[in-house]
């Protein structure tokens, strides 16, 4: 099966070949999600099995099923990716539509940033995203990026105004995520674009990174300006969790880079006291 684009313009109608569509390929998505015409038209030059779902019955499917409906739509916006004249016309109609079944299209970027999905990120930052539009968790694409060791995506990012220093619903930024799993590289472009670890939750990072038991995040923590004394909101420090979890291997390496051994947390105790 063929299709191709039928352009109407200055009054003159001309036809332009796109492709051929094989097996699994969607046409006239467009059109039924946005209630329009469709610019592209389908000849079949051989008989062909085709499977026809009505606007109605399709926006109940996902009006009936929200998460399969985000599925579906992330794919139409990838699908949509490989038409440069198309990508940057309709995905906010298909975002206003799909809005109205609690679906969220991915304007925000996260759900093409999770994918990994480059061309598609830059292509929506490019078509005028927010690059500081969250998700549920208040997480950015920038939090993404930086969990999954996605350089590109969060040099892009940046790039366009992504801001390093936005903390998710869990006092989360970036760079805390970039340092937890490692992604050392991107640590040093998040650094090298303003961001830093808030003393208002540095302690927080310093326990869980003591949690994790991992000399190596809590050496990126001390590099990066952390405090090694810094307080959880429960009063602890890097120190109380290595000894409570008995981790002599963490709390050696605290203990000579200077965490003290007599700091209260909110139950009064001290590192040393635990450790008795």
């Amino acid at each position: 099966m063929t299709y191709s684009f039928i352009v109407n313009k200055h009054i003159m109608v001309f036809q332009q070949h796109h492709g051929l569509a094989s097996e699994g390929d969607v046409i006239g998505e467009i059109g039924a999600l946005c209630c329009m015409p469709q610019p592209v038209i389908a000849r079949s030059k051989s008989i062909s099995e085709v499977l026809r779902i009505n606007r109605s019955c399709f926006l109940n499917v996902i009006r009936g099923n929200t998460s399969d409906g985000q599925i579906v739509i992330y794919n139409l916006f990838e699908h949509l990716e490989g038409f440069k004249s198309l990508s940057l016309l309709f995905p906010k109609k298909i975002e206003s539509l799909m809005s109205n079944f609690g679906i969220n299209a991915p304007s925000n970027l996260c759900m093409a940033t999770l994918k990994g999905n480059f061309a598609l990120v830059e292509r929506l930052l490019k078509s005028g995203r927010d690059p500081n539009e969250v998700d549920s968790s208040g997480r950015t694409s920038l939090h993404i990026a930086s969990a999954n060791g996605l350089l590109d995506c969060v040099v892009i990012l940046l790039h366009y105004g992504a801001d390093p220093n936005i903390e998710d619903e869990n006092g989360n930024v970036p760079l805390w995520e970039a340092v937890r799993d490692r992604h050392k590289y991107i640590a040093e472009t998040l650094l090298e674009s303003g961001a830093h670890l808030t003393s208002r939750n540095e302690g927080e990072f310093m326990c869980k990174a003591a949690e994790l038991g991992s000399i190596g995040i809590l050496e990126d923590l001390l590099k990066y300006g952390c405090d090694i004394n810094s307080k959880s909101i429960d009063g602890a420090t890097a120190l109380h969790i290595a000894v409570a979890a008995e981790n002599v291997e963490i709390t050696r390496f605290l203990i000579e880079q200077g965490a003290r051994i007599d700091m209260y947390d909110t139950k009064a105790s001290t590192p040393y006291v635990l450790d008795i």
